[in-house]
């Protein structure tokens, strides 16, 4: 009960920052920082899949990360680095789990980094924005079986969430820059609007 309540906290924390937020940068840290902070994760992160080099690559993160995600290589491209919960999240588009990083063969490229660092199991879940998938949010926790169908539920719904809010700060973004160039060419014509 307690870890679900955790997870609802975060859940309203991110809320809160989809309402405060104005651009993606500034979104993606304050989720990270939420998660870490108010949901306990030990790591949070978001990362961007680079579709030229079929790399995912952090852009975000809050919590003990010192240098693993400097030395994190996750490759759709390479088999072994493409199963972790994170590379199978984009694959698959939606949420993967990693109930317990000690015994997942799948986490062997990572394991003992991810052991050194007190994480004992991990999820991602992919973000959609605008029907693209392109961005994932990562979670790392400290204890095994921590990702239960009901915490799964809340963060799928986080990151439902956090895919609406990118897409209405991409679809502002493009308003603003059309009116500017509307504002321009009006200067330019010396006519009103």
């Amino acid at each position: 009960m307690q870890r679900l309540n955790r997870i609802d906290a975060v859940l309203s924390g991110i809320k809160g920052a989809i309402v405060r937020e104005r651009d993606p940068e500034s979104l993606y840290r304050a989720a990270c920082r939420v998660a870490v902070d108010v949901g306990g994760f030990k790591l949070a992160w978001i990362g961007l899949l680079d579709p030229e080099s079929s790399r995912i690559e952090p852009i975000a993160h809050a919590g003990a990360a010192g240098d693993y995600l400097a030395h994190l290589s996750i490759s759709l491209a390479d088999a072994e680095r493409a199963h972790g919960p994170t590379g199978l999240a984009i694959l698959r588009g939606r949420h993967a789990v990693c109930k317990a990083i000690a015994s997942d063969s799948q986490m062997l490229p990572w394991r003992d980094a991810a052991l050194a660092r007190g994480f004992r199991a991990s999820a991602a879940f992919p973000i959609w924005v605008a029907g693209t998938l392109r961005r994932v949010f990562s979670l790392c926790a400290d204890h095994e079986g921590f990702f239960d169908t009901e915490a799964l539920r809340l963060l799928d719904d986080l990151t439902a969430d956090l895919g609406v809010a990118l897409e209405l700060i991409e679809a502002t973004a493009e308003l603003r820059a059309q009116r500017d160039i509307l504002d321009r060419t009006d200067h330019l014509a010396q006519v009103g609007g």
